[in-house]
């Protein structure tokens, strides 16, 4: 599972996204809470990937075929 990383030391990473969006983000998330609202969903999809992905093995355990 990912960790929490609200106690640790943050990483700087730069991404590039269409001006669009951004102001979309900017409006909508509030300019201050863009790095957070973006970090929340990027931990919520790789828990989303880690949990399919065990549920997959746990699934091909049962398959005697393989």
């Amino acid at each position: 599972m990912v960790n929490n990383c609200s106690q640790i030391l943050k990483q700087v990473v730069s991404i590039r996204i269409n001006p669009n969006l951004y102001q979309q983000l900017k409006s909508e998330v509030g300019r201050g809470k863009i790095s957070a609202f973006i970090e929340k969903l990027i931990t919520q999809e790789l828990n989303s990937q880690e949990q399919k992905l065990a549920q997959e093995y746990q699934e091909a355990a049962k398959d005697k075929k393989r």
